[in-house]
């Protein structure tokens, strides 16, 4: 059975120091209590958006039929399938490959370059 609803200190609203809200939040942002400051936290989150995919992964989005003439690298263009930046977490084989990008990370530069590929910013 449930019991009589008393009255508690956080019950009685905006009376200052008999519970209720603190003075600091009573007016902030023209809210009241928690609201306020969850606000202010959605208008300092960032406002980019930088999908990223790692060099490891690379290879496996070309294609599966298309075939690579000797002596010619194959170009990946990440931003076509969604990403933005190339990370450098993971192996590449030693086959020359283009990756194109909006950014790249020091180490997937470095391990694109070493494989004898090349890095276009786009």
């Amino acid at each position: 059975m449930l019991g009589k609803k008393r009255a508690r200190r956080g019950d009685r609203g905006p009376a200052l120091g008999r519970g209720g809200w603190p003075p600091a939040r009573v007016e902030a942002a023209g809210r009241r209590g928690r609201t306020a400051r969850r606000a202010d936290a959605l208008t300092e989150r960032p406002r980019y958006h930088c999908p990223m995919v790692n060099v490891e992964l690379l290879w496996p989005m070309l294609p599966a039929d298309v075939s690579i003439p000797a002596g010619k690298a194959p170009v990946v263009d990440v931003t076509k399938k969604g990403y933005f930046k190339v990370g450098g977490k993971g192996t590449l084989p030693e086959k020359p490959i283009v990756v194109k990008a909006k950014l790249f990370t020091k180490l997937a530069e470095k391990k694109i370059k070493e494989a004898g590929g090349a890095c276009i910013l786009v």
